[in-house]
């Protein structure tokens, strides 16, 4: 090992361990979510943190992986709210269901510079752009949130709480809806609009997420008499 990447790498340790690190991520977030993440530049971070731009790219590594790291931070807050919600509603997985879309739409649209970031890459890394840390930490985040919708998902389903059997495939749908809700969300500039456009998306989401058992077995019923009677 060189000399310099021995000294680097010491210095590294002792940055994260002087907590030098988190008032990085600290200073790169609030930039983030005051001005957007396409006019946040290593050099700016450096600047605001009081550090040189060589402090920034040394625990960073570039610009990607500032945004890797703040997509980490992100989702880890995120998977600790929705873990408490689950916790708070035990036992009803349909209450938690919905404590889970109410708790990540709010989040998603609290926090709309990550959010955007979040989308605009999984949407890139979808179409083939070839994957990084931060296209893998996205996925990895998105995967996290996707198997916390499913616990209650599974649960409703085995006790004929929500018709079907593929929690899994169910959860990306619903996950799909979240993402839509919070950009329908996101367009509206006035308070009460998007208060109101939250429960309308709330609403279609839980329709379409919670159906009943009862209210199945009357289509399904329905749908047969229809064949008897065309017979």
């Amino acid at each position: 090992m060189s000399k310099y990447l021995s000294k680097t790498l010491t210095n590294i340790h002792h940055w994260r361990r002087a907590g030098v690190g988190e008032h990085l991520l600290e200073v790169a977030e609030r930039l983030i979510v005051a001005r957007g993440p396409e006019r946040v530049s290593m050099a700016l971070v450096a600047r605001n943190a009081g550090v040189s731009r060589a402090t920034v790219y040394n625990y960073f590594g570039d610009y990607r992986g500032l945004l890797t790291r703040f997509a980490a931070f992100r989702f880890g807050q995120l998977m600790a709210v929705l873990d408490a919600q689950m916790a708070q509603h035990a036992g009803r997985p349909r209450a938690q269901l919905e404590a889970l879309l109410r708790a990540s739409v709010a989040s998603f649209e609290r926090y709309d510079r990550f959010f955007r970031v979040m989308v605009s890459e999984y949407a890139a890394s979808v179409e083939g752009v070839p994957h990084d840390a931060l296209t893998q930490q996205i996925a990895q985040g998105m995967r996290q949130y996707v198997d916390r919708l499913a616990v209650p998902l599974r649960a409703g389903m085995r006790q004929r709480l929500f018709v079907g059997r593929e929690p899994q495939r169910m959860a990306w749908a619903i996950t799909g809806m979240v993402i839509h809700a919070v950009l329908r969300i996101l367009q509206q500039s006035a308070p009460a609009t998007r208060a109101g456009e939250v429960q309308i998306m709330e609403n279609i989401i839980f329709h379409a997420a919670l159906i009943e058992p009862a209210a199945a077995r009357r289509r399904q019923a329905a749908g047969r008499r229809m064949v008897a009677l065309n017979r």
